[in-house]
């Protein structure tokens, strides 16, 4: 935790330092800078290949259709580096855009390209304001299992929100693309690949409560698309809660020992949210799934002093 050393990487140049990657055998860091002198002139982009004590090796400057806002560095092997990013953006503009993905060597020579247009993932789904748009992480620690996605909604404006997910192989051929929220205001801003082929997606959901509670959140990704646990980290009231039985055939229970008022809500496994009450009372409160299918589901519980809690519900 003791501070080393600071050095101006590119002194005298207007840029924001957006991502920073090492190369595989620790020894060089990859950076990309989006060049922006104010919030809406783009000046244009550059990487730069810099050794441990950011010594300066080599730069390239990157193609003036990259949008210029953008998270994504990753390794991807010993002498290459991958990147996500928005392309042929126009800044604060970007809905004729595409997401992709990009391998390049260390010499910045592109090597792959696979961009994947935005109306295919989001072609049934709502316009959203520019305004809140953001483009997220990229994580290709697991060469043969790339994400790439992007958050489209209204977290800043309380509109539902929406973020898409692609998975592509290590050739970069998109396996699938999918669309999760819709719900709520979420703000998703970090994608991390897991062991298992999988990945975490990070980041937060407003609740439209009086006033607003921001509720940190992590959802878990299978390899597959599907969601497999929805995490929060608000205050907890995990103790007060639970379910019976579970599994179930038809008919399950929530009870409640907090003696506060509460939100609920049940998500299918693809994230689409499926029931939701508010302002339950009761300490025992019946819940009808005879008309969900076999399956699991998640219900997450929002008391009325900001607590959180939530499990998995199966239908059997």
């Amino acid at each position: 935790g003791n501070f080393l050393f600071q050095k101006d990487i590119v002194p005298n140049v207007p840029s924001i330092l957006d991502d920073i990657a090492t190369t595989n055998d620790g020894k060089n860091f990859i950076t990309r800078y989006g060049g922006t002198d104010t919030a809406s002139n783009y000046t244009g982009g550059m990487f730069r290949l810099l050794d441990s004590n950011f010594n300066f090796i080599k730069w390239a400057p990157e193609p003036n259709s990259y949008y210029p806002v953008f998270y994504g560095l990753d390794r991807y092997s010993a002498d290459k580096f991958s990147m996500g990013f928005i392309k042929a953006g126009t800044f604060g503009q970007p809905f004729t855009d595409s997401f992709c993905v990009e391998i390049r060597d260390t010499n910045f020579n592109l090597i792959k390209l696979t961009c994947i247009p935005r109306h295919t993932v989001l072609a049934n789904y709502p316009q959203i304001s520019a305004q809140v748009f953001g483009t997220q992480l990229y994580d290709g620690r697991d060469n043969n299992n790339i994400y790439i996605g992007n958050n489209w909604g209204g977290y800043f404006n309380n509109v539902d929100s929406y973020f898409d997910l692609s998975n592509l192989d290590s050739n970069l051929n998109i396996r699938w693309s999918k669309v999760f929220g819709g719900d709520y205001p979420y703000f998703m801003n970090r994608y991390h690949s897991t062991s298992d082929g999988g990945c975490l997606l990070l980041g937060a959901r407003k609740t439209y409560t009086n006033p607003a509670i921001i509720e940190p959140v992590v959802f878990k990704i299978n390899q597959a698309g599907a969601i497999t646990n929805i995490t929060s980290f608000a205050p907890s009231a995990q103790a007060f809660f639970s379910t019976y039985p579970n599994p179930s055939t038809g008919s399950s229970v929530l009870k409640n020992t907090s003696k506060q008022a509460y939100e609920l809500l049940i998500f299918s496994q693809e994230g689409t949210l499926i029931f939701e009450k508010q302002n339950i009372e009761s300490a025992v409160f019946p819940i009808d799934i005879s008309a969900f299918a076999s399956g699991i589901y998640f219900y997450k519980v929002l008391t009325k002093d900001g607590r959180s809690a939530g499990g998995k519900m199966v239908k059997e």
